[in-house]
């Protein structure tokens, strides 16, 4: 798939009318990749073979118009200056902005070259209030990393298969309208109503995450199955 095709089909996904952000068509975004295979910690193995998949991820990103930077095997001081390093970048031009961990982790937790850090911060400077540019535009975080020391059950799931339906007894006389209960209802509504003097409209700090992770919270993360799944289904790889 050329690199052209593949922008042409990003820009006209999220520039559908069913979505409400607006895209820049001459910059698709900056994405940044902080991908860790070696650490000082014996107790977790070097994850081996993830250096074609960096590879891999770093073109498709670039083929589909992403401003693309690579982080390698950062300690922790690296990993928490990096972050705060980009969340100063000017995104004013820029449609949304996107993270992918690569790496070792736990629960809430991440891990660098030298040791764990918190997950909360590649979330905490990217808020509305911390970093304007980015205010009403995607922030698109990916976590290829275990969040957890279970392993996630496998269940056989059928195409076919019918969901549980709520059975409704048709014979049933529906409940009498009366003024009664119109009366109680819009007291009801009434109750959830906050009036305000002016004009009054805001944002969320926390508004416009994506957060996507490669596993459920306290599981086991198949090493790269994830990141596979995004690279080899948008850019099958060449025989």
């Amino acid at each position: 798939m050329s690199k052209g095709l593949i922008k042409e089909n990003v820009l006209s996904l999220f520039s559908s009318k069913t979505y409400l952000y607006e895209i820049n068509p001459t910059s698709v975004g900056r994405a940044f990749i902080f991908a860790n295979s070696v650490f000082e910690d014996e107790n977790y193995d070097s994850r081996k073979g993830s250096e074609k998949d960096e590879k891999a991820l770093e073109d498709l990103l670039i083929k589909m118009g992403f401003k693309t930077t690579m982080y390698k095997d950062l300690d922790q001081i690296g990993f928490y200056t990096k972050i705060k390093e980009i969340s100063k970048i000017d995104f004013e031009e820029d449609s949304c902005m996107l993270l992918i961990v690569l790496s070792h982790g736990d629960k809430d937790t991440i891990l660098m070259h030298d040791g764990p850090v918190r997950e909360n911060a590649l979330y905490e400077r990217f808020t509305a209030d911390e970093c304007k540019s980015l205010e009403n535009k995607p922030k698109i975080f990916l976590l290829q990393t275990c969040k957890g020391t279970k392993i996630d059950a496998k269940k056989p799931i059928r195409s076919n298969t019918k969901r549980d339906c709520i059975e409704v007894d048709a014979e049933k006389e529906p409940t009498e309208f009366t003024e009664e209960n119109e009366n109680s209802q819009e007291e009801d509504e009434d109750e959830d109503v906050i009036e305000t003097e002016g004009d009054f409209s805001s944002t969320p700090a926390g508004a416009d995450f994506i957060k996507c992770y490669a596993t459920s919270h306290g599981s086991i993360g198949v090493f790269q199955f994830f990141i596979h799944n995004i690279i080899f289904k948008n850019m099958p790889m060449e025989s």
